[in-house]
């Protein structure tokens, strides 16, 4: 039986299908579709943010070893979305209140 090839180095070598590949497949309650777009759009961030951590790993005197994979699992998306205002998240129900009737 054939063994399935590994396409992690593949994979480390094109960060952008990487990351698009973990992109969240299913809509968490309270995230959506607005939590994919704030996915999306993070990318430069996120790789900026990997590859200024393999640089202080690299000053310190220590060989950088972490891979962006495993960056990715340790970075806390949904943390981060949730610390925008609600106005920042997309969600437009913030930006006018509930209309009341007094009848």
């Amino acid at each position: 039986m054939p063994t399935p090839y590994d396409f992690s180095a593949f994979l480390e070598d094109e960060p952008d299908i990487l990351y698009e590949a973990r992109r969240p497949q299913t809509q968490r309650a309270g995230l959506g579709r607005n939590f994919l777009d704030f996915y999306r759009n993070r990318f430069g961030d996120v790789r900026n943010q990997y590859l200024g951590s393999l640089g202080r790993t690299a000053l310190s005197g220590k060989e950088p070893t972490q891979d962006f994979s495993s960056f990715l699992d340790d970075f806390d998306f949904e943390g981060r979305f949730r610390q925008f205002s609600p106005t920042q998240r997309g969600d437009r129900s913030a930006l006018a209140p509930r209309i009341r009737y007094n009848f």
